[in-house]
């Protein structure tokens, strides 16, 4: 049997089981066998680490540590979800009107529902004007 070299991430270990999975750079999944003489190194091995795996078919005979290659893609980092900027300044305005109607109530006279319903209410009104503020170039 020919042995075999792959370098991949290692996606789990599994010490009492002996077992490795990795991950090629076509993400594909490489689950192997780990024997007995090789726990020390297993048990060293972490998730997201890069490893060359020397194997015969699914027994491990060597796991070294490896550089991550330059052709393997980009990870999920590059990615970064787009700000909602409408929602982002509709809590401020709250943040900022509620601020606002402390000055207005007197503390004996204070009813949550009538404060909410106006801190609602204003932000309503104001925030297509704020946001056409917020995008004009200067």
């Amino acid at each position: 049997m020919p042995m075999t070299e792959l370098i991949g991430r290692i996606i789990s270990t599994d010490v009492q089981k002996r077992q490795i999975v990795i991950t090629d750079k076509d993400s594909i999944l490489h689950p192997y066998r780990v024997p007995e003489s090789l726990d020390i190194i297993l048990q060293k091995q972490r998730a997201g680490w890069y490893v060359k795996i020397t194997s015969q078919e699914d027994l491990v005979k060597r796991i070294d540590f490896a550089q991550k290659p330059a052709d393997w893609p980009q990870s999920g980092k590059a990615f970064q979800k787009p700000r909602n900027e409408r929602l982002i300044v509709t809590q401020m305005l709250i943040k900022t009107y509620a601020d606002l109607v402390k000055f207005d109530f007197d503390p004996s006279d204070f009813n949550f529902a009538i404060a909410r319903r106006l801190i609602l209410d204003a932000v309503e009104e104001d925030i297509d004007r704020v946001m056409k503020i917020g995008s004009e170039q200067k």
